[in-house]
């Protein structure tokens, strides 16, 4: 039961990290690939193995595994410069490197320069893309809501008879101004599980440990982290170590889409693994980047941390020498930030509901004229759009195309591709907005016979939608913004819609 969620975990570790030190040739080399393929799927040792693989880069050569082990890789290419790999410091960049760095930091002055060169690092140093995802990034930071420890204090608890949180993630600082490190001197955080709650919940625990683990790192270079997964509950605690549901599937994104500098020079220590795993994993060695392989330390107990981490960067329940007090670090924190933490106030994991997915689905069901007349809350607005396409698929086009767009339920946004309310009309997307951001086109850049842009940004995806003048898009901007804030400080609760809403798709 333990072996699956490694395996998908480990996955998602592995794309979030720079494309530059990926093994396979594109993103569809892997997502293409049907879960329950036969040949490279969950189910195999190849398909397993291939989970390590990370997006974007070139692909190593063929290696004998992979007829033994019934999978197939892709065609050798060319190694990328190792150059790229190693370079942590602006120092060490080049020269045009280093104008890109100089240019971005110009342009986005809330971001440190380590950070920026995160961004250019992950989108191959290439200075438009990396553009644009500071942008979007610079955005979402304007929409999500600003966490204090009084959104977290709850999962940082431990219920009555439990030693430990079910699952959590924490910057382990010495509440004395310092933090423990590994014998490189990086920043060291703990795992317990993983984190749970609520989607946006899920994405405010590790914002609030990245802003943390920010303060102690060296705002010109690349930065590093030293993270310790503990697989196995502490004693009287639920296992949240788990398959990632929904919630982890966002946390990841976010990661890749808004934090790229944070997987730089990482090690991560997943311990409590069965035999068959840590035994198993040299296995995918040829399979995987020597950076990337090394990354990754597999154990099914504690003793190789003090190989890796002094012990009193460890802590005793994971042999060493470190007693962190969570209840002690939550005080210390509310008095820092000067807020107050509601005591005893707990959240354990559980199972995530279904109901989260079955409103989705419900909402795909909606036709254009149940969206807009029969919903028990009205849409905030709706009317005729165009839609770009993505360019994305076999058939797919970046076009422009008329759809009905319709911002509500609340927490969502749909669009239809036919303009028509009717009763045959269904929705052809259904957005979640919490977390999402919107963008638009600067009035210089406006081109004639063009429409004019609007950007709905998610984790996942870009939507771009086009009006016809400039009053129309700023009613959208607002409506949008508007409904993602109310998206982001009511949680979403996409838990409770279900419950309240009653929607009638016929």
């Amino acid at each position: 039961s333990i072996i699956f969620p490694l395996a998908s975990a480990l996955s998602k570790m592995g794309k979030n990290r720079p494309p530059m030190l990926a093994r396979v040739s594109s993103a569809d080399d892997l997502s293409a690939v049907p879960v329950s393929s036969p040949s490279s799927g969950w189910g195999t040792p190849a398909g397993f193995f291939r989970s390590f693989s990370t997006e974007g880069a070139p692909a190593s050569p063929i290696s004998p595994f992979s007829r033994i082990l019934g999978g197939s890789l892709p065609e050798p290419t060319t190694p990328s410069s190792p150059s790229n790999l190693t370079r942590t410091t602006y120092d060490e960049l080049s020269v045009t490197q280093q104008s890109y760095v100089d240019t971005l930091c110009g342009m986005f002055t809330n971001f440190s320069r380590g950070e920026v060169m995160g961004f250019l690092r992950s989108n191959h140093h290439d200075l438009g893309m990396a553009k644009d995802k500071l942008k979007s990034t610079e955005a979402w930071t304007e929409f999500f809501p600003k966490t204090t420890i009084a959104d977290v204090a709850p999962f940082l608890r431990a219920r009555p008879e439990a030693e430990g949180p079910d699952g959590c993630i924490i910057l382990l600082e010495d509440m004395k101004g310092g933090v423990h490190r590994d014998n490189l001197g990086r920043p060291v955080m703990l795992s317990i599980g993983m984190v749970h709650g609520s989607l946006l919940e899920t994405k405010m625990q590790y914002t609030y440990a990245y802003a943390r683990l920010k303060r102690y790192q060296d705002p010109g270079q690349l930065n590093g982290v030293c993270i310790l997964v503990a697989c196995q509950p502490r004693k009287g605690a639920r296992t949240s170590f788990r398959f990632p549901d929904e919630a982890m599937m966002g946390v990841f994104d976010m990661q890749k889409t808004h934090f790229p500098y944070t997987t730089a020079h990482n090690n991560t220590h997943i311990c409590g693994v069965p035999r068959l795993v840590e035994k198993s994993f040299p296995l995918s060695r040829p399979f995987l980047s020597p950076e990337v392989y090394t990354s990754l330390k597999i154990s099914q107990d504690y003793a190789s941390l003090h190989r890796h981490l002094p012990r009193s960067s460890i802590p005793r329940e994971m042999g060493g020498d470190l007693d962190f007090d969570f209840e002690k670090y939550i005080q210390w924190r509310a008095q820092e930030e000067g807020v107050e933490v509601e005591a005893n106030l707990f959240r354990g994991y559980e199972a995530t509901p279904r109901r989260v997915e079955d409103l989705v689905k419900q909402l795909r069901c909606l036709t254009s004229l149940g969206a807009v007349k029969y919903t028990p809350v009205a849409p905030t607005l709706y009317g005729t759009v165009q839609k770009q396409g993505s360019g994305g698929g076999l058939f797919a086009s970046t076009g422009w195309k008329t759809k009905l767009l319709v911002v509500g339920p609340p927490g969502f946004c749909i669009y239809f591709d036919s303009p028509e309310i009717s009763d045959s009309n269904r929705a052809a997307a259904v957005i979640r907005l919490d977390g999402a951001s919107v963008e638009t086109d600067a009035p210089d850049e406006d081109l004639e016979g063009q429409p004019l842009l609007l950007k709905l940004v998610t984790d996942t995806k870009t939507f771009r939608f086009g009006l016809d003048s400039r009053s129309e898009q700023l009613e959208w901007v607002q409506a949008l913004r508007n409904a993602i804030h109310v998206a982001n400080r009511l949680e979403l609760s996409p838990e409770d819609q279900a419950e309240r809403i009653r929607i009638r798709v016929n």
